[in-house]
């Protein structure tokens, strides 16, 4: 009987197993099915997030106010938490434009732009600057909560680049593009900036590449600066203050880009100082120097493709040396200016010193005795260029202002002119008895023209108009401003001034006569003479009225120069220039007793005649070319009134003389956007130690210079000296 109800207890035993293989078995295909089942509606749900992530990223990406910004935040907050981006490159639609941004899942949301397509993209905004509407001088409060509007100008705000930059590693660009066009930029492979409590310090700044030279790295590990809280380490400054705008600032110098938006270099703007890229276009310049020296030393010793034989050195102990004026005009359309350039050799002074050094005239220009008259700019030409040097003569000192010796000694003049351009001509030479007499510094005198046509322009207004520039007058407004080179003065004299017509046309209205603005004066600044053109043609062509002149020399009322173009260079010529009778008088005024310095210019007749007939060749390449152009002109003109009566007529000739874009509309002078101010200039340069003013006169007619007196640069000006410190006859 037992035996029966243990076999029955084994069968049960076996049955119940069986039921719990087959229980388990069908738990098993139920769990694989309810994952299949999950997953898929994972997957799904994952799509369909995805979706409404990109398309809740375009809706937000459409913002444009921050009403809209509140609506959503309220209505979505976490919504919008959950579809904020904690970093651009998370964005898959790789458009620029404004997105919701978090820090982490603890930060708030904030209103940012991306940058999808410079570098690479997925670039965060932090600051961006293009037209000045926003003033960035602001308090420690605006720097960290941030300013402005993704629409237009902004600062993003130091606590969101602090809370970004503690959570990830960023890098930094800096994008910087002038008034001129021109981009550079600046890459840092790692950036970081500290908490409120460290004072946002910049705490990481990685390696650097880029064009724009490293402006920052001289910062990194300075606290952020504003006018409120000065955390810079200079020893009195606030930098802040100083420069008009926050930032990392070590010692107020290499670099701001929250300052003033202005144009030009000033203490008040931006700037970002470019010390690789200064060093490496030293490093350039001294390579082109190098190249340049090579090229003349070629030039010199080859000719007509075959080398030159060396000739032994010139003995310039065995000669007598005589001081002399040479007299030359040049036409300096295709040159770089009349001063010498370390960096060119289109320049009149270069083609004058290679040819003085060729015939044997002088040894150097170091040792020559060398001054000038006037240093006129690119472009400009000269009838009537002076200089004074001392030169090779034939005949011993006791004996060089003999009648005799004068007319047989060497002939200067022919022997440049054998070896300068075309465009260079030497006219006469003068016989100075007294060594020091100076070209520059003995000048009483120069007179400018500025040749024009006289198309549609109002001569007589023009004439008005130039009548306020007579005497002396500060002339800030109408020059360029060059404080870097220690000029801080700007009273000059004007001694007279007109308009003459210079050559008729055969046409009835005039509009093709040729005129000339005529200036006389002791000396001038640097464009001086086209600025005042530029204005007298805005004045002529009745844009201005002529007593704009007068308003801008009174530097009281009008103290910041307004922007304007210049007029063309083409057309300016340095055409007189009048000597002291005696070295050294003030002013011109006559010494009492000796003889004068001065005696008759020297020509030589066959000179006079190769050189007038090199000029005519000139006057006939050009002169032809006018002609053929004006014919076409007639042609122009005649089928214009045959075919369109009563067309107006056009009288458009001197409109090109003018630089510069012209805007459709025209904008007084009085009301445009001003220069930086000579104040602000002097004190940028003078913390640069660049200058040092010292206020003496401002009568600058008893100067024996042609720079005033008034106040110098610490090297100051020595008459015995071959370097010009100023900058006295440039063009103008």
């Amino acid at each position: 009987m037992l035996a029966t109800k243990l076999e029955y207890l084994q069968d049960k035993l076996i049955e119940m197993e069986s039921a719990a293989k087959n229980a388990d078995q069908q738990l098993s295909e139920a769990i694989d099915e309810l994952s299949r089942t999950v997953q898929n509606h994972f997957n799904k749900t994952e799509h369909t997030a995805n979706a409404n992530h990109e398309q809740m990223g375009q809706k937000i990406q459409a913002l444009v106010t921050k009403a809209d910004l509140a609506w959503l935040t309220i209505d979505s907050g976490l919504y919008l938490r959950n579809f904020s981006l904690r970093s651009c490159k998370e964005e898959p639609s790789k458009q620029s434009g404004k997105y919701i941004m978090h820090a982490s899942i603890y930060d708030a949301t904030f209103l940012g732009y991306c940058e999808q397509s410079s570098f690479g993209g997925g670039w965060l905004v932090v600051q961006y600057r293009y037209d000045g509407a926003l003033d960035f001088y602001r308090d420690w409060a605006d720097y960290r909560n941030g300013f402005g509007s993704t629409d237009g100008e902004f600062w993003l705000g130091l606590e969101h680049l602090h809370q970004l930059t503690a959570t990830r590693k960023y890098e930094l660009v800096v994008e910087l593009k002038d008034f001129d066009g021109n981009y550079v930029y600046a890459r840092y492979d790692e950036f970081a900036i500290d908490s409120e409590t460290g004072h946002y310090r910049l705490m990481k700044l990685g390696s650097y590449t880029g064009t724009a030279g490293d402006g920052l790295n001289y910062q990194s590990g300075m606290k952020f600066t504003t006018k409120d809280r000065k955390n810079d380490l200079h020893p009195f400054l606030n930098c802040a203050a100083h420069h008009a705008g926050g930032w990392w600032y070590r010692d107020c110098t290499k670099s701001n880009l929250n300052g003033g938006y202005m144009k030009g270099e000033t203490p008040k703007g931006m700037f970002w100082e470019l010390i690789d890229k200064i060093k490496q276009l030293e490093a350039h310049n001294t390579q082109l120097k190098s190249i340049v020296q090579k090229n003349l030393q070629s030039r010199d010793e080859t000719a007509n493709g075959k080398a030159k034989k060396k000739h032994r050195p010139f003995d310039f102990a065995k000669c007598f040396k005589r001081h002399i004026l040479l007299r030359f005009y040049y036409l300096g359309w295709d040159y770089q200016g009349f001063a010498a350039q370390e960096d060119s050799i289109e320049t009149i002074e270069h083609h004058m010193f290679a040819a003085l050094k060729k015939v044997c005239l002088i040894e150097s220009r170091e040792t020559s005795n060398y001054n000038r008259c006037g240093r006129t700019d690119k472009g400009v030409s000269a009838f009537h260029q002076v200089i004074s040097l001392d030169v090779r003569s034939k005949f011993a000192p006791e004996l060089q202002l003999d009648a005799s010796s004068l007319t047989t000694e060497l002939d200067y003049c022919a022997m440049l002119n054998r070896v300068l351009p075309e465009e260079i001509r030497c006219l006469a030479w003068m016989p100075m008895a007294n060594p020091a007499y100076s070209a520059r510094f003995d000048c009483r005198s120069r007179t400018y023209r500025y040749f024009f046509p006289r198309g549609d322009l109002n001569i007589t207004a023009m004439e008005e108009s130039a009548r306020y520039l007579v005497g002396a007058h500060d002339f800030r407004n109408l020059c360029k401003m060059d404080v870097g080179n220690g000029v801080v003065s700007f009273v000059r004299s004007i001694d007279a001034i007109s308009i003459k017509p210079s050559q008729r046309d055969s046409e009835r209205d005039g509009s093709y006569d040729m005129m000339y603005l005529e200036l006389r004066g002791k000396a001038f600044l640097w464009h001086q003479v086209r600025c005042i053109m530029a204005v007298l043609l805005l004045v002529g062509q009745g844009r201005e009225e002529p007593s704009v002149v007068k308003a801008l020399l009174d530097v009281e009322q009008n103290p910041c120069k307004p922007q304007y173009s210049m007029a063309s260079d083409v057309p300016l010529n340095l055409y007189d220039c009048q000597f002291n009778e005696k070295s050294g008088e003030s002013n011109g005024e006559e010494t009492m007793g000796g003889e004068s310095d001065l005696s008759d210019w020297i020509y030589k007749e066959e000179d006079l005649r190769r050189t007038i007939s090199d000029l005519q060749g000139l006057w006939m390449k050009h002169s032809v070319k006018t002609t053929m152009v004006r014919e076409m002109l007639k042609t122009l003109h005649s089928v214009l009134e045959d075919r369109f009566a009563g067309a107006s007529p056009i009288r458009d000739q001197s409109v090109l003389l003018t630089q510069g874009v012209r805007s459709k509309e025209y904008c007084p002078l009085l009301q445009r956007q001003r220069c930086e101010s000579l104040e602000n200039r002097i004190e940028h340069y003078a913390k640069k130690r660049r200058i040092e003013v010292s206020v003496k006169s401002n009568d600058c007619s008893a100067s024996g210079s042609d720079e005033p007196t008034a106040e110098h640069v610490r090297a100051g000006t020595d008459r015995n000296s071959n370097v010009d410190h100023g900058v006295s006859g440039m063009d103008n």
